[in-house]
């Protein structure tokens, strides 16, 4: 049996970051994965607080991109292959049934906040396919062993050690670590194999979330125009709609993808795509930004339902 000092699973980029930066200190560490990269995953807008946990976290461990990619512009020097969008700050919309978004001056249900003076300093939208291969990929040249394919089905803990137990591209896999972080997420593999309870039940919400990447989403300018100018561009920041169902959040790349969905308070009935078109027609302003729309690449529309997915 194999074994190392520390295993990690998941690689997403906080299973990725941390995996590398343990190896700088030292440490013989294993990262697994059940899939493979790159891959579609949504979480994709950094914020201010987040940013600067990056710059520190490579000042700290000698991690030059991890200070370059905390900022738009430093990002756009440094790794303009890597895909991402500016993200000014926080724009807000109040929509209404049926009608369209009212443009009323100053007046109007629309609410600006600049997290950056300019475009140099911003946030940005991470398009997580290009990040997190790009995490993976410095972890593995940083001395991280990554094993992707993994499928992982048990976990035997002992006083001194975990043993994790599985399959590999169809051959059996096991791995003896001295420790074992769990980096999968929310009722992720060490969560299902310690029976820890995920507490849904003492939650208020039952929510659902639909969503996908879009090609030809329109600027919010050009359907409701002659809006006063703001502290920033509307569209260049992480764009919330704001419904009776719930919200939706749009936000969008530089090459012209939109990362965007809708979060509600009860599922719509229907299929994905069905509840889409059901809630861009209830909103007229919302369908219009939609109308031109097509899914980018494979990403169909998904629906994921607290109950089933927390």
């Amino acid at each position: 049996m194999e074994s190392c000092e520390i295993a990690i699973v998941g690689s997403g980029f906080a299973g990725s970051l941390l995996a590398r930066v343990l190896a700088v200190l030292g440490y013989d560490v294993v990262l697994l994965e059940r899939g493979t990269h790159p891959r579609f995953a949504i979480g994709e807008s950094s914020t201010p607080l987040a940013n600067l946990s990056l710059e520190r976290i490579g000042i700290r461990y000698g991690l030059a991109d991890c200070y370059q990619l905390a900022t738009h512009g430093r990002w756009l020097e440094h790794f303009p292959e890597l895909r991402r969008g500016l993200k000014r700050g926080f724009t807000f919309y109040r929509h209404h049934p049926d009608q369209p978004f009212a443009n009323r001056g100053l007046d109007s249900e629309r609410l600006l906040v600049a997290a950056s003076p300019h475009d140099s300093l911003s946030d940005t939208h991470w398009l997580r396919a290009d990040v997190d291969h790009h995490f993976v990929r410095q972890a593995i040249a940083a001395g991280v062993d990554y094993r992707d394919n993994v499928d992982l089905t048990s976990a035997e803990i002992a006083s001194d050690s975990v043993r994790v137990s599985g399959s590999r591209d169809g051959s059996r896999f096991e791995l003896r670590a001295n420790f074992l972080i769990d980096a999968s997420g929310p009722g992720g593999f060490l969560a299902r194999q310690l029976s820890i309870p995920s507490g849904l039940e003492r939650t208020e919400t039952r929510s659902a979330i639909v969503f996908s990447h879009f090609d030809g989403v329109r600027l919010m300018n050009d359907v409701a125009p002659g809006m006063p100018a703001g502290p920033y561009p509307d569209d260049w920041a992480a764009v919330h709609h704001l419904i009776d169902e719930g919200w939706m959040y749009s936000l969008r790349f530089d090459h012209g993808v939109t990362s965007a969905g809708f979060l509600l308070k009860e599922r719509v009935p229907g299929s994905p795509e069905q509840m889409w078109r059901h809630l861009l027609q209830r909103y007229p302003t919302i369908g219009a930004l939609f109308a031109s729309m097509a899914k980018a690449g494979e990403h169909s529309l998904r629906v994921l339902d607290v109950e089933e997915d927390a």
